[in-house]
């Protein structure tokens, strides 16, 4: 591949789904933060990957089906504004995964067009939806799938 091909397939934009990539959800304890009965943990090596595709130059953004204030509860100390570009709850829009709508409207708050960015999600449907609007898709099944995926879109970029 040349140059020229090289950049017109570079990744500028990372979208990741929450619960299940970024992030799991186990019962909730007495002594959890929060007042839900469910408890948000963050898988740490791919916030850490986050981190570095920022460093990077990379956008990201979090989709997720989640509602916005069921999540504060859960985890009241989650600062997502400052682990993400963009966030987008299906509750705030009135669309979910796997409809095109919420792909597109992280895409525009990104200002990047799909074919420069690729999504990272646990469930297949939501990932085959991304890659036919033209992103790229991957369907993490352990952290080390999205933390891989990750490194290999900041080497691609050098």
């Amino acid at each position: 591949m040349n140059e020229t091909s090289e950049r017109a397939h570079r990744i500028d934009a990372v979208l990741f789904d929450f619960v299940g990539v970024v992030a799991s959800v186990r019962m909730a304890v007495a002594g959890d933060e929060g007042t839900g009965n469910y408890v948000i943990v963050l898988n740490e090596p791919v916030v850490a990957s986050i981190r570095n595709l920022r460093n990077a130059g990379v956008k990201t953004a979090v989709i997720t089906n989640n509602d916005r204030r069921a999540l504060q509860r859960q985890a009241p100390n989650l600062r997502l504004d400052e682990m993400f570009d963009v966030d987008v709850f299906s509750s705030d829009i009135g669309v979910s995964k796997p409809d095109p709508r919420i792909f597109t409207h992280a895409l525009n708050r990104l200002e990047v067009p799909a074919n420069r960015a690729a999504f990272l999600d646990d469930l297949a449907n939501n990932v085959d939806a991304a890659i036919s609007m033209g992103m790229r898709g991957v369907v993490v099944d352990r952290v080390s799938t999205a933390v891989d995926a990750v490194e290999s879109i900041i080497a691609n970029r050098r």
